[in-house]
């Protein structure tokens, strides 16, 4: 007999099953690549796609560059004890134009270096939108990798104080094993 506890259970272990298909290094590629943190995207617990603008536009809406202004920044974020050994990122904006570079090593010498190139346009109706061409490598014990990605970016101003961002990342991809 076939009772719903053993139904259960094997559900359980095929969706586990589904949601570890990445191996180590993947795993640590896609944390970089969809996930990155800035002082302020971590303060807001990455909820950014809508607010990105200056600096951290590069790696969560590149349309945030087409605000005016210019930016340098150097962000260390320590996480020495935790889930990294190494999280810097080197990020400048000159509007539209931006450029970042980061580079995160976790305990097990995962490496990952992302650079990302972004451009920026300001539109007439309210939408701005952003493009940015990411150079990124991977070093890890069992896996390297070198390829780019690039992610496009609008920005809709609905009201002054009303933003909605939306991010298609890694639409165009070479090289890299990863989910779109």
């Amino acid at each position: 007999m076939f009772n719903a506890a053993k139904l259960g259970a094997i559900s359980l272990l095929f969706v586990t099953s589904l949601s570890f298909n990445l191996n180590a290094s993947s795993s640590f590629l896609y944390q970089a690549l969809k996930y990155p943190q800035t002082v302020k995207s971590w303060s807001m617990g990455g909820a950014f796609t809508g607010v990105a603008e200056g600096i951290s536009a590069g790696f969560f809406n590149p349309a945030g560059f087409a605000s005016k202004g210019s930016y340098y920044a150097y962000q260390d974020l320590g996480y020495q004890h935790h889930q990294y050994q190494t999280y810097k990122s080197y990020i400048s904006y000159l509007s539209p134009f931006g450029y970042s570079y980061l580079v995160q090593e976790d305990h097990q010498d995962n490496r990952v270096e992302l650079q990302t190139f972004s451009y920026a346009r300001p539109g007439e109706t309210g939408v701005d939108w952003g493009l940015n061409y990411k150079k990124v490598r991977l070093i890890a014990s069992d896996n390297r990798q070198e390829g780019w990605s690039s992610d496009l970016g609008l920005w809709i101003h609905l009201l002054p104080f009303m933003n909605i961002g939306i991010t298609a990342q890694d639409v165009f991809q070479q090289n890299l094993d990863l989910p779109t």
